[in-house]
């Protein structure tokens, strides 16, 4: 699969971290947003231009775990889904 945006890494960035967190699901059954922003970060840093690309992430994270069994990491540490 080929993706790309306009300006080469601001939306196909966005899909990439978005994909590598849904197999991080998929895989660990955990949610790993930050860990999976900083990983894009290291390699290009215009990925996440603003905070709003951040929390769609979160969001989507959030509600794509909703129907799996995962462990989401908090700032509280971890708790089990529900």
């Amino acid at each position: 699969m080929v993706v790309q945006c306009r300006d080469g890494y601001t939306r196909s960035g966005l899909f990439a971290v978005l994909w590598c967190i849904v197999e991080r699901i998929k895989r660990d059954g955990e949610v790993a947003v930050a860990e999976s922003v900083r990983m894009a970060k290291r390699r290009c840093q215009r990925i996440f231009p603003n905070e709003e690309q951040y929390r769609f992430c979160l969001e989507f994270a959030k509600q794509y775990a909703d129907g799996c069994n995962t462990y989401e990491n908090t700032e509280d540490g971890i708790r089990g889904k529900q």
